[in-house]
């Protein structure tokens, strides 16, 4: 590990100069919201929600970008395309149900190419005259079964992880694209049909040409996502967050320019270097002493996701909570593992033989330690999820606390607390039938029963019940580098939904108030010589 142990002044003093100089091609969390990679911890249709997705070209350079859908309990792809952006360009889209219990909907109005064509494809499906794209079951469903359910109504949650893929060229040639993508004086690009055409049998970009007619991903985007509840007035928004340095070559080629329909890109290409691996990390850990951290990682197959996950590392998340009965108060918090499904399900590399098991049970890999699938001798996957342990620690607004442990309802574990979907709802007081924000499925959610009306709480990530799992990733839940540096606890992301009702408001006025907050974290990085 590279490590600088800076005073703020100092680090305020030098940056941008040689102090920082090493960070350069680095994958890093941009605390300013731009990067190559953008990932929303939340979309969902539940009762009566639909979600706002948005991604803005800060750039004057024609993007070629993988819009991504992932379901919850595993984050089986439900729906990618490609999208190309002009300079300047944003693109929105929205997720929606038509009944209470079918597929999620894409549906988008913007004149942005997308490779398959949505707007007005006249081969799909249409509400309002305007057209749209049913989410599939396809990759955990017959040869893809993952025994978490093959139902329609799994996609109606999840999160959505945009990737850039390069810069596309301007020319005449047929790999040369960029004015075809490029918006005119009347706001429609000049040439969407080319561009799909370069993606058909026999077209330009098909097979080996994508890259040719490309350079590097230069980054600059940033995204939001929005529940929003038409019927209860109520708009719930987040920024995305910013995965920047993602890759690097050290020159113009450009290797991760895929087809539409492809599973690829995903987080696990991250390259900061013209050789890979391996992926090099960058994380500015706070506190009394600011730290610099880079870290390298070069496990086999693992290494770009490695570093993705190093810089979203936390042992352990942060947010408030209020249930005032006099207020109308609800809250949920989202806790979302972007990452996960790298450590936890087998499919992503491609079989069963490239997770260990104990007996016929599927061991994640670090730093994941759930225990995963159950094989049968025929290949064929049952059981639950890989679940992780968390502990709990919950205050009030005057600093009290319980010596009483804090438990979900259900627990998957008696006496453990555990989360086992890849994007989970935690709700506080509740015991309807789907949780009253986010709509998610009793079934589903995870429900405290708090001590306290308000106050705050502690997840952590860093305890677990499993002690038969590779210790590779601090000894129980850490993930260890190249250089030797062990990051401990979990990649997550997420934050905290919060509906206010004021049932004294004159009847006939919306009285409904809604938030989103971020959830704060903290971070527990050993470096392979000491603190």
């Amino acid at each position: 590990m590279k490590k600088n142990s800076l005073t703020t002044a100092l680090l305020a003093g030098l940056a941008g100069v040689a102090g920082l100089a090493t960070t350069a091609h680095a994958v890093n969390v941009n605390p300013d919201g731009l990067g190559q990679a953008l990932i929303y911890p939340y979309y969902g249709v539940n009762s009566g929600n639909q979600t706002i997705i948005t991604v803005v070209n800060t750039a004057n350079d024609v993007k070629a970008v993988k819009v991504r859908f992932l379901e919850s309990r595993n984050s089986r792809e439900v729906i990618d395309f490609n999208l190309y952006l002009s300079p300047f360009d944003v693109w929105t889209g929205s997720v929606f149900a038509l009944d209470a219990n079918g597929q999620a909907n894409l549906v988008t109005l913007d004149n942005s190419c997308t490779v398959p064509a949505i707007k007005g494809n006249t081969s799909l499906p249409a509400v309002g005259g305007n057209r749209y794209v049913p989410f599939r079951n396809g990759q955990y469903s017959g040869a893809f079964n993952d025994g978490g359910g093959q139902s329609l109504a799994r996609t109606r949650e999840g999160h959505v992880e945009i990737i850039e893929m390069g810069v596309l060229l301007p020319g005449t040639g047929a790999v040369q694209l960029a004015e075809e993508a490029t918006h005119g004086g009347n706001g429609v690009p000049t040439n969407c049909p080319r561009l799909i055409a370069a993606w058909g049998q026999g077209g330009a970009w098909t097979g080996t040409g994508a890259d040719a007619g490309t350079n590097a991903p230069t980054g600059g985007l940033f995204g939001s996502g929005a529940a929003v509840d038409v019927a209860n007035g109520t708009m719930l928004a987040y920024n995305a967050d910013a995965i920047d340095g993602f890759f690097f070559t050290g020159n113009s080629a450009n290797d991760i320019h895929f087809p539409p329909g492809s599973v690829l890109p995903t987080l696990n290409n991250a390259r900061t270097g013209s050789v890979a691996p391996p992926v090099r990390s960058f994380v500015f850990r706070g506190g009394p002493t600011s730290t610099i951290v880079q870290s390298d990682w070069n496990r086999a197959g693992l290494a770009g996701v490695d570093a993705v996950s190093a810089v979203l590392t936390h042992d352990a998340i942060y947010n408030e909570y209020t249930t005032d009965a006099t207020l109308g108060a609800v809250t949920e918090w989202v806790v979302t593992f972007p990452t996960k499904r790298f450590y936890v399900d087998h499919s992503a590399f491609g079989g069963p033989s490239t997770l260990p098991t104990i007996g016929t049970i599927r061991v994640s890999i670090a730093p994941f330690s759930g225990l995963g699938f159950t094989q049968t001798s025929g290949g064929a996957l049952v059981g639950s999820f890989a679940c992780e342990d968390v502990s709990l620690s919950i205050y009030d607004r005057e600093e009290q606390t319980t010596t009483t442990p804090i438990d979900f309802s259900p627990q998957p574990v008696a006496g453990v607390n555990q989360i086992c979907e890849e994007t989970n709802t935690i709700t506080f007081d509740q015991t309807g039938s789907e949780s009253a924000i986010l709509g998610t499925p009793s079934s589903r959610y995870l429900n405290i029963d708090t001590p306290f009306t308000d106050g705050w709480m502690r997840m952590g990530f860093t305890t677990s019940s499993d002690t038969g799992n590779d210790p590779g990733f601090l000894a129980i839940r850490n993930a260890a580098s190249l250089d030797g540096d062990q990051y401990a606890g979990l990649p997550v992301t997420g934050f905290e939904a919060v509906n206010v009702i004021n049932r004294n408001a004159t009847p006939g006025n919306l009285a409904n108030y809604s938030g989103f907050f971020k959830h704060r974290a903290s971070r527990a990085i050993t470096a392979s010589g000491g603190s």
